[in-house]
């Protein structure tokens, strides 16, 4: 979910910002449709047959084409770099550059996944860490595998990936956006309470364990502040919830906690204008930037968060927010990394939560210096804030992407490429499963089922594209007098595909010569 966000968040901030980027979507992408069109409606879409419009859905089969006339990166998620670096493997000179993305380092095949990346790595890719933690896990798992690997034939390992850092971007809102009371006002919290606010997933398996904070929250009600906690969240984890509920009902504070699941989207500004402090206590290794807390600190609050991950990188202690100490018990993590492979990718995750404990003492001693010190808290959001447009505003960071797009296709131009080896297609793997290969010698004819109309129309139903169905109905009526060559069917505009589509849905049939069916 968050890596779908991120990505594209990224291709609307590059054609925001940098008027010469176009992009070609191969993949869908969660809600991508809407969320574009929604953001950039003016300029940022269009149907694939369109070449006037800055993001175009296409098929794979086209990129040959495409890169041969444009400046191509190849740019997915790190889980998907393999399968990107397979697609170039059609482009003759195989001078495409794969940038991935890696949004989580930890998968629950860690060392396969960046084995397999490892393999298929050339030296224009690159791999994108979102912050110094992240990196510095990449180095381990690479080291580790090179370490490890068997010797290749020629003598040595495979291409160390290049690793670089660039950090996810946010949207850092105008003076004249919503203001603490009106958000207020929309969620009925009074003027003159300490709303502590907790964006994120509400899952302990996926993002946090909220106990902690809920704990805090407690404290502080029993000595006699006006506080008020605000969950905010998609909510899939449904036992967790539960819990959560009974505890919060345990403790006495449902009375002021607010808690809002699954949220629409125009709801974020409300939740993050409305609070005093934003509170991240994750201890997931799935969590590797820490978007919230960016979003939080664009809305000149402070933050407290985990010192964890990439979090240090985005708060400066004592200035912009506050980091939790944290403590991590390596056996716990060995332990839970021994399953690795055979439970999910979530629960090892979990597993290894239970090895990290976070400092609460000082979690709720920061709270309270925050409550007790309005006038300097309110600084620390506007330092905070500073802070994100200088650097994390999707302009700045838009334009480091640019600059690492550009350095890759320029090794990409200098280099002298060998042949690649190819690896084994579906085609190789799987041709012992037909009875016979499609051949150029073949030929089509007439099937007993094209003599039906209302089977005929069915099937051409399915054909969209207008030039496509006036090219089938001249062949299929061809069909009624003679048999039709392969090759003459292609000359005359059909593709494979089509002529495949036909044989497969019974409007014709295909011999290896006239008289006998393949």
């Amino acid at each position: 979910m968050g890596a779908s966000v991120a990505e594209i968040a990224l291709i609307n901030a590059s054609i925001q910002h940098d008027p010469e980027l176009a992009w070609d979507l191969w993949q869908t992408l969660p809600h991508a449709d809407d969320d574009l069109r929604n953001g950039y409606s003016d300029y940022a879409w269009s149907a694939p047959t369109s070449d006037n419009k800055r993001v175009v859905r296409r098929a794979l089969s086209s990129i040959p084409q495409i890169a041969s006339c444009r400046d191509y990166v190849l740019v997915g998620s790190a889980p998907i770099f393999s399968y990107l670096a397979a697609c170039r493997q059609a482009v003759p000179d195989n001078r495409i550059p794969v940038c991935g993305l890696v949004h989580s380092v930890w998968t629950s095949n860690l060392f396969g996944t960046y084995n397999w990346i490892r393999q298929c790595f050339q030296p224009h890719d690159v791999l994108v860490a979102t912050s110094q933690a992240s990196l510095a896990a990449l180095r381990t798992v690479l080291d580790t595998l090179d370490d490890n690997a068997p010797r290749m034939r020629s003598g040595g390992p495979p291409s160390r990936p290049r690793l670089e850092q660039i950090p996810l971007g946010v949207h850092v809102p105008s003076a004249n956006e919503l203001g603490r009371d009106a958000a207020r006002s929309i969620l009925e919290i009074p003027n003159d309470a300490f709303v502590i606010l907790y964006m994120g997933r509400l899952s302990e398996k996926y993002k946090a364990d909220l106990e902690p904070l809920l704990n805090g929250v407690a404290y502080l009600l029993d000595r006699g502040k006006k506080v008020r906690l605000l969950l905010a969240g998609q909510a899939s984890d449904l036992e967790y919830n539960a819990q959560l509920e009974r505890y919060i009902h345990i403790l006495g504070i449902s009375h002021v906690t607010l808690r809002f699941e699954n949220f629409a989207e125009f709801l974020k500004s409300v939740f993050l204008s409305a609070c005093n402090v934003g509170v991240f206590p994750v201890d997931s290794i799935q969590e590797s930037f820490g978007l919230a807390i960016l979003e939080t600190m664009a809305h000149a609050r402070p933050v407290i968060a985990s010192d964890w991950s990439g979090y240090r990188d985005l708060i400066l202690h004592g200035a912009t927010g506050f980091l939790i100490p944290s403590r991590w018990s390596p056996s716990i993590a060995k332990s839970a990394g021994i399953f690795a492979g055979i439970d999910s990718t979530v629960t090892v995750a979990h597993n290894a939560a239970q090895g990290l404990a976070l400092d609460v003492g000082d979690l709720v001693r920061y709270l309270e210096w925050l409550m007790e010190n309005p006038d300097a808290a309110s600084d620390m959001g506007l330092a905070g804030q500073q802070h994100v447009a200088a650097r994390y505003s999707w302009k700045v960071v838009a334009a480091q992407f640019r600059m690492l797009w550009e350095e890759q296709l320029g090794i990409a131009s200098a280099q002298n490429f060998p042949p690649q080896n190819q690896l084994a297609g579906l085609d190789l793997i799987f041709n012992s499963y037909p009875s016979s290969l499609l051949s150029e010698t073949d030929w089509l004819i007439r099937s007993p089922l094209a003599a039906s109309d209302i089977v005929v129309n069915a099937v051409l139903s399915y054909i969209r594209n207008a030039q496509t169905l006036i090219l089938i109905r001249a062949v299929l009526r061809d069909l009624e007098e003679r048999p039709i060559s392969l090759a003459e069917a292609k000359a005359r505009g059909l593709r494979e595909a089509n002529i495949i589509f036909l044989a497969k849905k019974g409007l014709c049939r295909l011999i290896d010569e006239i008289g006998a069916k393949t």
